[in-house]
């Protein structure tokens, strides 16, 4: 839970370049074991993302580029773990009606 909120710090820090993000928010697949194993976490994270980018979305001000980007990172992060999340599943599925 630690690793996870650091990393989802870093990708929400406003000026880290457009490169080292999609690192840190390609390493949440390497979380699919975890997402799985604990789904309450992913599911609580994915409803926060989704709180949070309608509180932007909903902001009576003009997007100002800070909020775009805020919004795009949110987006990121939401969208990977539940592909890693949603993998994960599909994978454990799948080897349950293999065995």
């Amino acid at each position: 839970v630690d690793i996870v909120d650091v990393l989802l710090g870093w990708a929400m820090v406003h000026d880290l370049a457009d490169s080292d993000r999609r690192i840190i928010v390609a390493s949440f697949l390497q979380f699919e074991n975890y997402w799985v194993g604990n789904m309450q976490f992913p599911l609580s994270l994915l409803s926060k993302f989704l709180g949070d980018m309608d509180m932007l979305l909903k902001d009576e001000s003009p997007g100002t580029p800070q909020q775009c980007k805020r919004l795009l990172a949110l987006f990121s992060c939401f969208s990977t773990i539940l592909q890693s999340t949603a993998s994960g599943l599909l994978e454990m599925n799948l080897l349950g009606q293999i065995v």
